[in-house]
């Protein structure tokens, strides 16, 4: 039938929308995921995991953000890892609302939590463009050059910080890297917990896992 793969596999669900963005979700060939375990962890084994908050994985998959956290938040528990990396394909589709149009399926409902933070980051990333107006490209090119040749610690991090930018520049530097990283662990593709609120001041006493 026009609607569905082989094996049952719905085109117009969020398995199906994964498979016929494999080269962008999955990578080229030959790398270390395949469809073929994707479809028997979606189908055959996430189905039978007992989530909390009353969620329950269905067969071809999901958008819903409270069960793909439940998911992941499970996986996590168990130490599944090798799940984890098929797990987070969905919400990698779940942020490309183009690919979803694209195959025909419903838009992700966006959970408020969700909506806020991505608010929020918008927010930031605005103010930032108008951080360091005189080469912004040059100052973030720099920074990031350091970061991967030098391995500064948090406390190198933040006599950079003081050294290039103003106290009201560097806030917002942290405060919009703290907002990115937020996301990124509500997605559950960080590990870690997220302490707010932060003050510049307090770069100097992070511990590895607490952003």
């Amino acid at each position: 039938m026009g609607g569905q793969q082989s094996g049952g596999i719905v085109k117009k669900s969020p398995l199906g929308c994964i498979l016929a963005h494999w080269k962008e979700i999955g990578g080229q060939p030959g790398g270390s995921v395949n469809k073929k375990t994707l479809i028997k962890y979606c189908d055959q084994w996430w189905p039978l995991y007992k989530l909390e908050d009353g969620e329950k994985w269905p067969l071809n998959g999901t958008l819903k953000y409270n069960t793909l956290l439940q998911l992941m938040l499970f996986l996590r528990r168990e130490g599944k890892w090798d799940e984890v990396v098929y797990a987070d394909m969905f919400f990698t589709l779940r942020n490309h609302p183009e690919w979803q149009k694209e195959c025909g399926i419903n838009l992700a409902p966006q959970d408020p939590m969700v909506l806020a933070i991505e608010k929020e980051r918008n927010k930031q990333n605005r103010i930032l463009k108008r951080c360091c107006s005189g080469h912004p490209e040059r100052v973030a090119k720099g920074f990031e050059l350091i970061v991967k040749t030098q391995d500064p610690d948090w406390e190198d991090v933040d006599a950079m910080l003081d050294a290039v930018f103003s106290e009201s520049e560097k806030q917002m530097v942290v405060r919009a890297a703290r907002t990115q990283v937020q996301a990124l662990v509500l997605a559950g593709t960080l590990p870690g917990t997220v302490e707010l609120p932060i003050s510049a001041g307090t770069l100097t006493r992070w511990e590895p896992g607490i952003y």
